[in-house]
């Protein structure tokens, strides 16, 4: 509504409360206090549809125009949002769902889906599959974004020397049981180092490269800016496996959530941490995953994944060990100032970025 402080997606931190007090002491606190309560009146109001995303079309057309003016190397990131929640894929691309799927999507409006599909009172799960098949089509929507990108740079003659990583932060989970914790069910990304969350695509193209590879080891997001690196230093060389930075050192994943104190309505196999640790086996690609969730007796789980839709419980007597020594071996990073505060212009590029407000 208002250019002030409004409550953001994860109001479950802070509560009632905590947004009140921020509304009240942020500056324009009649502005703040409008837009709180109106953020109350959408997340209680059933038939809300709050969600409004920008086309991935839009942000690629927006990056085009800036590269164009430039005249010297340049670093870009392109964040699609067109498969993200609440899955709403133009008619172009929405090609598995149907009117029934649709109606129950807009029957959803109103509160989270973590929300709705958890508990014994909770929504059928059949239905929160059944919204896959809008993912799959804003899935659809965001690969022809990419090949907007990549045909523009292309045709600018760009493409050779430029580092091309395209990738995600996170997949999406449809009701899926975790191996580790199999009362716990993958709701969108709320929870949990389920396949379905955490294996996502990695596709590199490298300046002057001009044959495909498939690479089965494990591989790291972590590693990206190593990779940026050498192709900065050593343009014109294509890493083997021997010597790819994005292949280097162990691959980990790990999330708090849930938090038992910011969720104590939620049973134990819902709270983290959840932690885990990727290994190659053989030379086929497959891949074992060694998975610990919670603190105090954790549950334990070996895992031997194919692909995100391909796993199979295996066993190992040491994947508690492989996770607590790889964890273990860790050092904190400086990447925090200290404080837990927000500041405007970061909040404002947050929200012209989709993810608040």
């Amino acid at each position: 509504m208002f250019d002030a402080f409004d409550p953001t997606d994860v109001k479950e931190l802070e509560g009632v409360s905590g947004n009140l007090k921020r509304a009240i002491t942020s500056g324009k606190p009649v502005r703040a206090l409008a837009n709180t309560f109106w953020r109350g009146y959408r997340e209680f109001n059933p038939k809300w549809h709050d969600y409004q995303k920008a086309d991935g079309a839009a942000f690629a057309d927006k990056f085009l125009e800036w590269e164009a003016e430039r005249d010297g190397p340049w670093a870009a990131c392109v964040n699609v949002l067109d498969a993200h929640y609440p899955y709403i894929p133009t008619a172009e691309y929405d090609n598995w769902s149907g009117e029934k799927i649709r109606d129950l999507h807009e029957s959803l409006a109103g509160r989270t889906l973590s929300d709705q599909y958890y508990g014994s009172n909770g929504r059928p799960w059949g239905e929160l599959k059944a919204l896959e098949s809008l993912y799959d089509g804003g899935i659809r929507q965001a690969d022809a974004v990419v090949k907007q990108l990549v045909t523009a740079l292309r045709e600018r003659g760009e493409l050779d020397e430029t580092l091309l990583v395209i990738t995600s932060d996170h997949g999406e989970g449809f009701g899926e049981r975790s191996f580790v914790a199999p009362d716990c069910r993958a709701v969108t990304h709320s929870w949990g180092v389920h396949e379905e969350i955490t294996h996502v695509p990695l596709v590199v193209k490298w300046p002057e490269q001009h044959a495909s590879r498939i690479e089965t080891a494990p591989a790291s997001l972590t590693n990206i800016p190593a990779a940026m690196v050498r192709a900065i230093d050593r343009p014109a060389s294509i890493p083997d496996p021997s010597d790819d930075p994005l292949l280097d050192g162990p691959v980990l994943t790990m999330t708090e959530r849930l938090r038992k104190e910011d969720r104590p309505d939620r049973p134990e196999p819902y709270f983290g941490p959840w932690k885990a640790v990727y290994e190659p086996i053989g030379d086929d690609g497959a891949v074992r995953k060694h998975v610990v969730r919670g603190e105090t007796d954790p549950d334990v789980a070996t895992v031997d994944c194919i692909s995100a839709q391909a796993a199979v419980e295996s066993h190992s007597s040491d994947s508690k060990t492989i996770v607590t020594d790889a964890f273990d071996s860790l050092s904190p990073t400086a990447v925090a100032d200290g404080t837990n505060e927000v500041g405007d212009e970061v909040e404002n590029r947050l929200a012209d970025l989709g993810y608040l407000r």
